[in-house]
């Protein structure tokens, strides 16, 4: 790894890396086309955990106020927020779409109009934390209200053999 600028660095691999990157499907996209390939959200826990906090290291935002944490991701691919959602919500996170918003920059003087982009408002109570660089880790708060969530409905589809389901728990329950 080789730094450019003040927040620049490369990676020069002979090629490796951006061959990785042509396998998956990633090659050559802006940054409105980004989505993460399923094999990736389909991984272990620890290898999720570290995917989501390299995004966040990125492109997340935390700000830490009094009490209370906003934690926030930004991205222009609604591929890419619908994939960061499905990821949180794997990781027993909280993940609430926000306000989408049209962007403005300057170019050479002139105030132009940005790309539509999405804000997802991201916490956990489990005790992730999804930063792992220490200006952004050490201002991230656990919530300690637990989500609410609830059964919307029960319906009979039908009667059928009962099959035996072990799941990933001390005492094995679920509902």
């Amino acid at each position: 790894i080789a730094k450019r600028g003040k927040f620049d660095y490369y990676i020069n691999d002979g090629g490796k890396i951006k061959k990785s990157i042509k396998s998956f499907g990633l090659y050559g996209f802006f940054s409105y086309q980004k989505f993460i390939p399923k094999i990736y959200l389909r991984s272990s826990v620890g290898d999720r955990i570290k995917l989501l906090q390299g995004l966040m290291d990125t492109d997340g935002f935390v700000e830490a106020k009094g009490s209370g944490c906003r934690t926030e991701f930004y991205t222009t691919s609604q591929h890419l927020r619908d994939d960061i959602k499905e990821l949180v919500l794997s990781l027993g996170g909280i993940c609430r779409e926000g306000k989408e918003r049209k962007a403005f920059y300057t170019y050479k003087g002139r105030k132009l109009r940005g790309r539509l982009s999405y804000r997802l408002n991201i916490s956990f109570t489990n005790g992730i934390n999804p930063f792992r660089i220490k200006r952004k880790s050490i201002l991230f708060k656990t919530k300690t209200q637990k989500p609410y969530k609830y059964i919307k409905s029960v319906e009979k589809v039908g009667t059928e053999e009962c099959v035996c389901i072990k799941v990933d728990s001390k005492d094995h329950l679920y509902i």
